[in-house]
């Protein structure tokens, strides 16, 4: 049998169904809002759903919590006023590990 794909609706509708089940749950990452909320760069990495929906994420829109979820190791979203939307940073593996 072929494997289905989901599409963007798909994996949208599947990750609020995951956010409303998960509403009551304690963020995994446990940094003080004021903190946060008065840095005007921010660097976030993997994050689990549980996280993204905390209020501190507010300022990302859907698809970009469904692709916080979704990173690989060494990589990274930059958020800066100046730019428009987040900049996805890739880290280059070692020299020694290539």
């Amino acid at each position: 049998m072929a494997r289905k794909t989901k599409t963007k609706e798909e994996a949208i509708e599947s990750y609020r169904h995951e956010a409303e089940t998960r509403k009551n749950a304690v963020p995994v990452s446990a940094v003080c809002s004021r903190v946060t909320g008065s840095s005007d760069t921010k660097v976030l990495g993997r994050s689990s759903s549980t996280e993204i929906m905390q209020p501190d994420y507010r300022f990302l829109d859907q698809d970009l919590k469904l692709l916080l979820t979704r990173l690989s190791k060494g990589e990274l979203l930059l958020q800066h006023a100046i730019f428009r939307q987040p900049v996805k940073v890739v880290f280059p593996k070692p020299a020694y590990r290539q």
